[in-house]
């Protein structure tokens, strides 16, 4: 029992020691004084690799948002970037509750399915049209089903396949 008090105590007391010193070097102002009291109060142990230096790059360049362009963009170059972007939906016209006039009741073929924005499926039907889900459901649907599209009742869209699967849509084109 007096061994391990005698070598606790030297122990501590060696702790005591480095502690003073480290304590001593933190009082340093100037940063490169103190840098070199640590650096010589905790000397790089033999074989400890040195680190390498690091240089950073900007990951892109920098931003030109506040700055005007030298010419003004054409019609053109504006619309070509505009047909680049997603598809926005068409607006839909609210209808009534008994409006009937402009209910459609369409018979295609799929020829694409594709995943569109917040894992929306989205159908190019054989006529040109593209349809996409109004809420994120992966559906047995693939190209070559025969779907058929009613207009629903409260407004929207239902495409239904041959097999029963149904989802409502929105027409985008």
């Amino acid at each position: 029992m007096k061994k391990t008090v005698l070598f606790i105590s030297v122990l501590a007391y060696g702790y005591a020691a480095v502690a003073q010193d480290s304590q001593s070097c933190a009082l340093i102002e100037n940063a490169r004084e103190r840098l070199a009291c640590f650096d010589q109060q905790f000397p790089r142990p033999d074989g400890a690799a040195a680190l390498p230096r690091i240089t950073s790059q900007p990951i892109r360049p920098p931003s030109t948002l506040g700055q005007r362009p030298a010419t003004a963009p054409e019609f053109s170059s504006v619309q070509s970037t505009r047909q680049q972007t997603a598809p926005t939906p068409l607006p839909e016209r609210p209808r009534g509750l008994f409006d009937f006039s402009d209910s459609i009741d369409l018979d295609s073929q799929i020829v694409a399915v594709r995943s569109g924005d917040q894992q929306r499926m989205v159908f190019r039907l054989a006529n040109g049209q593209i349809w996409m889900q109004n809420s994120p459901r992966n559906l047995p649907i693939k190209s070559g089903d025969q779907v058929n599209i009613k207009s629903g009742f409260l407004g929207g869209y239902m495409l239904r396949t041959e097999n029963g699967t149904a989802t409502r849509v929105r027409r985008i084109q």
